[in-house]
């Protein structure tokens, strides 16, 4: 899932973070980490400002 669309699913339903579950299909998901609204745009801030600095020819 993209970054943008999990950020509109989280404010969506008013939640701060959402589990990242394995996609192993072999038997049940496992929690393997969390991501947060915070993280999430402090990903896009940084590559915005990458994007500023390094232009796409």
């Amino acid at each position: 899932e993209s970054l943008l669309k999990l950020l509109e699913r989280l404010l969506g339903a008013d939640i701060n973070q959402m589990p990242v579950v394995s996609g192993a299909g072999d038997g049940a998901p496992q929690i393997v980490g969390m991501v947060t609204r915070d993280s999430i745009l402090r990903v896009m801030q940084t590559r915005t400002e990458l994007a500023s600095q390094f232009p796409s020819k």
